[in-house]
């Protein structure tokens, strides 16, 4: 093996942080090296290591050999070694990058534990990060760490919140009363802190926006389909604009301290509402209606964009933001720290009030307007 000083710059790469949240420490068993160099902590010749209780470590680093022509292979097994019944099992990893064929990793559980963000490698490339959180989730006598059911219940609130959010969006007497804006800065609004499991947030909407009686004909009422229907029982027909953030919890980088840190990704992150308003139509269904009225439905588009400053408002709605590949750097730190990407989404709805008074939403369209990158101290 070589004892050469730190390549900052190689670029075939793998690395493994373990966030231990057990009480248990995760003792390295067992690790072997085919091919390669061990290159924990951006260090040549850096073993994988043992993973204390409640820490947060980079456990394993490895690199190809210099040319990078060899690739690299290695494999490595943690394990609780506590004896009898409450030991918690094993997790075993196998990595294999080779210069030529595709790439094969594995990352095997055995035990009464619980392993999140491990994903398999994809069969072509050759720098990756993995980070994975090892949870108790009980021992043979089925009792359940205190910790493991705070998280289980945060989990299934974080699972609850976009009906929340769904319900608050079609129930105009609860949105009527939060806060109106029409102009904001987007950066005074990204979370100050990172609790989790993040919630979706409505931050605020607009002014009540209401829409002329000459456009209602290019807006398609799934209830009142008619003209007729509509000048019969519909009061009004009105806009409002909403503004949202919220992040993928899975997406959320964990840095433990002195790492630098470098990500070349294409971000997907789920919109906070759209999954939940699959029965309502999107906007652009309620406005392409080919009718022989003079006053189309882009008539009434064309006025929604310029109401909101947006320029898609007949585009279909999408249930993810995506931003083209960057490179993004963290330069190391004496904290560790969160990586988080916040989405913030714009959505439009359409809402009806008929003659009795009540008012419906009758269509939604909601996208991604910007993903801003976010660190936390933890």
């Amino acid at each position: 093996m070589n004892s050469s000083s730190t390549l900052e710059g190689t670029s075939w790469v793998f690395k493994l942080n373990i966030n231990n949240q057990t009480d248990r420490d995760l003792t390295l068993t067992n690790s072997n090296l085919s091919w390669g160099y061990w290159y924990r902590d951006n260090e040549d010749d850096s073993a994988p290591v043992t993973v204390p209780a409640r820490e947060n470590v980079e456990a394993l680093g490895v690199r190809a050999a210099s040319g990078t022509w060899t690739g690299y292979e290695c494999d490595a097994t943690w394990k609780d070694e506590t004896k009898g019944e409450g030991n918690l099992g094993t997790i075993s990893l196998y990595i294999d990058v080779p210069f030529s064929g595709d790439n094969e990793s594995s990352l095997d559980v055995n035990g009464l534990v619980s392993v999140e963000g491990w994903e398999d490698l994809p069969k072509s490339g050759h720098h990756f990060t993995r980070n994975i959180t090892v949870i108790e989730v009980g021992n043979q006598l089925q009792v359940v760490d205190e910790d493991v059911q705070r998280v289980q219940s945060e989990f299934l609130e974080y699972l609850n919140v976009t009906a929340e959010l769904n319900a608050v969006v079609q129930n105009w007497e609860v949105l009527k009363d939060v806060e109106a804006k029409n102009e904001f800065n987007i950066l005074e609004y990204v979370p100050k802190s990172y609790m989790y499991p993040p919630k979706d947030t409505l931050l605020f909407r607009t002014d009540k926006h209401l829409i002329e009686k000459k456009l209602w004909q290019g807006i398609a009422d799934p209830i009142y389909t008619s003209r007729y229907a509509k000048d019969t029982y519909v009061d009004e027909y009105f806009s409002v604009g909403l503004y949202f953030v919220n992040t993928n919890p899975r997406l959320t980088e964990t840095i433990p301290a002195g790492v630098t840190k470098a990500y070349e990704t294409t971000v997907e992150v789920t919109s906070a509402i759209k999954s939940t308003l699959t029965n309502f139509m999107s906007i652009r269904a309620a406005l392409k209606v080919e009718s022989k009225d003079p006053i189309s439905g882009s008539a009434i588009a064309s006025e929604l964009e310029s109401t909101y400053s947006v320029q898609n408002v007949l585009e279909e709605s999408n249930s993810y933001f995506k931003r083209e590949k960057q490179t993004i750097e963290l330069e190391r730190s004496e904290n560790n720290r969160l990586f988080v990407q916040w989405l913030f989404s714009t959505a439009v709805c359409i809402y009806r009030k008929d003659k009795k008074g009540n008012v419906s939403l009758v269509s939604i369209s909601e996208w991604g307007e910007e993903v801003i990158d976010q660190v936390y101290d933890y």
